[in-house]
Order: C-alpha cells, then structure tokens, then sequence
C-alpha cells in the first residue's frame, strides 16, 4: 500500500490534461474506476474490467481489455492503443472506438454482460456501487505472502460519513455454499485480523486514494464535500446480500447473525442492490447490526 503515489503520472495527467476517451470514461454513471496500489487504474463494468491496468509512462498510456469483452480471441488480452485524443487497438480491426463513444461503450458493456449477468455476485456488488455514492473502492487485494492462497481480497471499501468510519465490505448471494459451513466465519475472521493489523496503514491508503480520486475526478458524489481528517478504519467487515428473498431470510438469517456476530459489524439482507449501505447503530428490519455503539 506504500507504493501508492498521489505524483504518479498517471494520476498527474488525467487531472491536468485528460485526453477526450478518459473524459468519455468517466462521464459513463455505469462504469467504476479503482485505482490499485501499484499505481494503474482499473475501469470495471460489472465485474467485467473494460480497461485493465490503465498506466502513464510520461508519455504514452498503456492498458489492454480481455478479448473476450470485444469479442476477438478468447482467454487473451488486447492491449488497447491511445492517442492524445484517440484509442483504439492498433493493427487489430475488430472494433473502432470512437474514443469510447456513448455507442461504442454500450457494445462492450453488452459483452461484458454476457459474463456477468444482473444476478451473479459480481453484477450485484458494482450495482451497490453505482447506487450507493460512498463506495471509494472494490476489489481490494493484499498479498502478505508470495502464492495466491495468500491474498486477502474484500469486494468493497465504504466511507460512512455520518459515523467517520472506512468500512470493507464483504458481498454475498443466497447460493453461496460458504453461508452454510463455518468458512464464512474463517473468511470474516480473517479479515478482521488483517484489518486490525493494519488499520493505520490502510487509513492513509485511503486518505492517498481519496485525493487521487478527487484529482482525476472520480471521487464518488456522496464525498464531493468531505474529507478523510478524523475518520477511522472499523476492524470488523460489514456482510451485504442484494438477491435476498424474505423467506430465506426469516430461515437463515437468525444462524447466520449468530455465527457471523463476533466478526462481523451487521449483515445487511437486501432484496436488491438499490439501497443505502449507511452504518446503523442498531437493527432495523433487514438491517442488522452487531455492535451497540
């Protein structure tokens, strides 16, 4: 998380000179765009990444899409080709972009959909990000040791600002199989660890990614008039549903807050991903919060 530089070119470009096709990106409500820790960009719709690994060199930007969004080769990415104000994919005809009209990003919007449909987790935790504005990140990842089986990944980090808290949030579906054994309590557990363990250095990640997002001019709109002086990081991780049924609710959800409840700060049962994830200092209906204060 060190290695996040708010100076970084990338950062520094497309605040003072934003080319045509990134003014196009981010004037899009429907796509979500991360910055990562080693300094890219990601540009997400769905779960699907129409720009991966978007960099700066001083001089050139660099990204690549999977084919697959295209469609073009299957399983290969396609490193895309910017201009001062064009892009496109070189010697590749498969698609001309049009420095990501509103027609050409609706066409790899609905490929990228053929992936990820309106029901998967994936769709369902980037509709709370396009419907709640106070998510500042997803797919957060931590590698603490080499191997992938050593990496901590959380679907998506809130700003609460009423209550001045960062908030790393864990999505789930109703089919999730880990609901039913005690690796949802693992999972949440380790998270929780991880928080604690880091919270001042995650605090001041989040601090850099806040003025990177304002600079570039993605910072979600809820945060428009807020800042991260006095907030704090809140070590246990909050559990979302947005496919909820009542009736599974009333079923599971008594056994599930009660394993979850010494790892998890509440677990909000939604029915669809269209609602305000606001932390709340007690249950209220599907909302339901472990802590007291």
């Amino acid at each position: 998380m060190k290695r996040l530089n708010i100076k970084d070119a990338l950062f520094n470009e497309l605040s003072c000179n934003p080319p045509a096709w990134w003014k196009s990106i981010i004037n899009d409500n429907e796509l979500s765009v991360q910055i990562r820790k080693e300094n890219y960009i990601d540009v997400y719709y769905r779960g699907g990444c129409l720009i991966s690994e978007l960099r700066f060199d001083g001089k050139v930007f660099a990204g690549k899409i999977n084919s697959q969004y295209i469609p073009f080769k299957k399983n290969e990415y396609i490193p895309y080709q910017f201009g001062p104000d064009s892009v496109g994919f070189g010697k590749v005809e498969v698609l001309g972009l049009d420095n990501f009209s509103a027609s050409v990003l609706s066409r790899i919007k609905k490929n990228i959909s053929n992936f990820y449909d309106s029901s998967s987790e994936k769709a369902i935790q980037y509709k709370f990000i396009e419907n709640d504005s106070y998510f500042i990140d997803s797919e957060f990842a931590y590698r603490y040791r080499e191997g992938e089986r050593n990496t901590i990944r959380i679907d998506l980090v809130r700003i609460d600002s009423q209550s001045k808290k960062i908030v790393f949030v864990e999505v789930k579906t109703m089919g999730d199989s880990r609901l039913y054994t005690d690796e949802i309590i693992e999972q949440l557990s380790m998270y929780r660890n991880f928080i604690e363990n880091k919270k001042e250095e995650l605090l001041d990640y989040y601090s850099k990614i806040f003025e990177i997002k304002r600079s570039i001019g993605v910072l979600p709109k809820g945060l428009l008039a807020e800042s991260l002086i006095g907030y704090q990081v809140l070590t246990k991780p909050l559990l979302l549903f947005g496919d909820c049924k009542q009736q599974w609710i009333d079923e599971f959800s008594p056994e599930l807050d009660k394993k979850i409840a010494d790892q998890a700060t509440g677990c909000y049962y939604f029915g669809k991903p269209d609602y305000s994830c606001q932390l709340l200092k007690k249950t209220k209906d599907n909302r339901h919060i472990f802590y007291s204060s």
